[in-house]
């Protein structure tokens, strides 16, 4: 299988985006990241390096505090993560600087918080991660 580039990503989007009814397509309309000026969309690898710290500046610490500390499962995601960023990094012309380790510690904290929860219902099947910088998808994946 060959990579994703933009490109391909782009084209298999507008392909699919005629399949879909404007009702449908709202659902995924980034309005909130939007408004707050999240980035959105990509022209290039070169624009990957906006995902990598996604708004969470200084506040490594206090994710850390209110986990009371981090699993030894929880240290593996959390380096596996790291290397996988870095990894897309070395894609990009992003400024040299050292990136934060907070967006993908509060993605393992939400996913901790979503499999207490899931432990207590059981029954459920399905769980839908929305838009976002994929950080907390690769946490639960």
């Amino acid at each position: 299988m060959d990579p994703l580039t933009v490109e391909l990503y782009e084209k298999y989007e507008k392909e699919n985006k005629t399949k879909l009814t404007n009702w449908i397509m709202s659902f995924s309309e980034p309005v909130g990241f939007k408004q707050v000026g999240f980035p959105i969309r990509v022209s290039s690898c070169n624009d990957l390096h906006r995902y990598a710290d996604t708004m969470h500046e200084n506040r490594t610490q206090l994710y850390f505090n209110n986990m009371c500390g981090l699993t030894q499962d929880e240290i593996r995601i959390l380096k596996e993560v790291k290397k996988a960023r870095d990894k897309v990094l070395q894609l990009t012309n992003a400024p040299k600087r050292v990136y934060s380790l907070a967006p993908i510690l509060s993605a393992i904290h939400i996913a901790r918080l979503i499999k207490n929860r899931a432990q207590k219902f059981s029954r459920c099947t399905i769980f839908e991660v929305a838009a976002g910088s994929g950080f907390l998808a690769c946490v639960l994946a």
